[in-house]
Order: C-alpha cells, then sequence, then structure tokens
C-alpha cells in the first residue's frame, strides 16, 4: 500500500508531508508505514481525494484515478458549500483558502487592467504615430505643389523675359532699318544734286 501511496502522491506533484498536512495525517505516517494503514486515516485520504480509487489504493484492483478528466464536486450541506474537490486539489470552506481565491482573482483582475492600460497606450501612441505620419506627408505634398508652382512661374517668367527681349531686338533692328532707309534716301538725294 505504501507504494501505491508514493506513487499516488507522484501523481499529485506533492510530498509526503505536504499531503499529510492537508489530509490530516501525523506526520511521518507514510514514511513509517510497513503494511496497512488504519481505516481512520483511509477514510481521511479518500475524502480529501474523491478522485483516487480506494480499491486500487488498498489491493491495486483498476486504475489509480475513478474518472481521468477533471473533476468539480461540489458537496453541500446545511451551510451551503463544504468544497470542491478535482485533480488533487481541494478548496475547502475555509477563511484561508476563500481568502488566497479572492487575492488571486484581485492578482487576476490587476493584471488584466494592466494588460489593458498598456494596449490602450500602444494604441493611442500608435494613432498619434499614424497621425503624424500623415501631417507630415500632406505637407510634403503641399511643399512640393508650391515647388512645381514657383517653377512653373519661374520658367513662365524666363520665357516672358525671353520674349520680352526678342521684341525689343525687333524694334532695334526696325529703327535701324528705318535709319538706314532714310540714311540711303539722304544719300540719294545728295548724289542727284551733285550730278546736276
Amino acid at each position: 500500500m505504501k507504494e501505491r501511496l508514493l506513487e499516488f502522491l507522484a501523481y499529485l506533484k506533492i510530498g509526503q508531508t505536504k499531503f499529510e498536512e492537508k489530509v490530516g495525517l501525523s506526520r511521518g505516517l507514510i514514511n513509517n508505514m510497513k503494511g496497512e494503514i488504519s481505516l481512520k486515516s483511509l477514510k481521511k485520504i479518500t475524502e480529501a481525494y474523491p478522485e483516487l480509487n480506494e480499491s486500487w489504493l488498498r489491493a491495486g484492483e483498476g486504475d489509480m484515478i475513478k474518472e481521468k478528466n477533471v473533476q468539480k464536486n461540489e458537496v453541500e450541506n446545511n451551510q451551503g458549500i463544504v468544497g470542491i474537490q478535482g485533480n488533487g486539489h481541494t478548496i475547502n470552506n475555509n477563511p484561508n483558502d476563500i481568502s488566497n481565491l479572492i487575492k488571486m482573482v484581485a492578482d487576476k483582475d490587476y493584471i488584466i487592467a494592466q494588460l489593458r492600460k498598456k494596449i490602450e497606450d500602444k494604441h493611442d501612441n500608435m494613432v498619434a504615430m499614424l497621425d503624424e505620419k500623415e501631417r507630415s506627408c500632406v505637407e510634403l505634398l503641399a511643399e512640393k505643389d508650391r515647388f512645381i508652382m514657383e517653377m512653373v512661374r519661374e520658367r513662365n517668367d524666363i520665357a516672358k523675359l525671353k520674349l520680352e527681349r526678342e521684341n525689343e531686338n525687333l524694334l532695334r533692328m526696325d529703327e535701324m532699318h528705318k535709319q538706314l532707309f532714310e540714311l540711303q534716301n539722304s544719300l540719294i538725294s545728295l548724289i542727284n544734286k551733285m550730278n546736276k
């Protein structure tokens, strides 16, 4: 029986001392066990661990665990729920267990709240970054448009200036032609006078 009890402890992944304390057995009982244990001790073990197959523990008959799936067995009496057993763990209706559960739930809620805040902060940061990038893109596009308009304006100004210069040159050439024509007429008149 001692070997089977040690096998059950290995399944639960707890040590002898912890098991003895949890069940309410005297310390060192399992270590000093030579044969069978008392019915009283056996009853304490099966009450603390209802999933344990008593026939297997006493005589090695059947499976160690009655049901392989995790059980939740609520035992009720006149005062309400006495305890919840499952997968080798028992939560009794005692203030320490309840306060531990309350603390665990509070810790879980705190962690969830912290994670939610981190997610919200990251979301806000990403939105701010996207807004900033969008603003930068809009500014760059506006700058590009200004640059293109300036280039077009400059090209137009250069073309206009070039046209004005060409017009001025044409006017000068016309003026020079006129002067040459007048000079030619004057020379012809002078030659005609001299020939008379």
